[in-house]
């Protein structure tokens, strides 16, 4: 697939973007952030309709922090403060998923902590409601009540596609 060809034809009223463990895995924070700056660039003269939402990049365990420096909680804070700073720049919609999912600590809540750096499905069900109830849209939105994707719906879907799998 041409992810640029798709997004020039689609023309997306809505894009969510994560980036930023794989990332800072392989480049500093200030290569990192520049890079977001040209992906949000290209996305807005491929699609200038789009409303982009970019997401904070949310912590690592502590165990798993400590083990691997590059995503240190300081060195994901220092990405995220540079994310921040990008989305008022850009006029970006930033959503704070670091603290919808960081523990008493500062670092995974371990309750949907999987391996350090994922989280368990509850974690994804969580990071996925926090998406619908704090976004924007508008009322020619497919986003109403009794829609598939209204947000009851969707959640009602996850846990019926889970227990099935069980």
């Amino acid at each position: 697939v041409d992810v640029w060809a798709t997004i020039a034809d689609r023309q997306p009223g809505e894009m969510y973007i994560t980036l930023g463990t794989n990332a800072l895995m392989a480049m500093d924070p200030d290569e990192f952030i520049q890079s977001y700056y040209q992906l949000v660039d290209k996305i807005r003269t491929t699609s200038p309709v789009t409303k982009i939402y970019i997401t904070t990049i949310p912590p690592t365990s502590s165990g798993y922090a400590a083990k691997e420096e590059r995503l240190s909680k300081e060195r994901i804070q220092q990405a995220n403060n540079l994310i921040a700073k990008m989305c008022r720049e850009k006029n970006l919609a930033l959503i704070n998923l670091y603290d919808v999912v960081m523990g008493a600590d500062g670092y995974l809540n371990e309750e949907i902590n999987s391996d350090g750096i994922h989280m368990t499905p509850d974690g994804y069900k969580m990071w996925l409601n926090y998406l619908i109830e704090h976004t924007v849209y508008d009322a020619h939105s497919n986003y109403i009540p009794g829609s598939p994707y209204h947000k009851q719906n969707l959640v009602d879907s996850l846990i019926t596609e889970e227990n099935s799998e069980v």
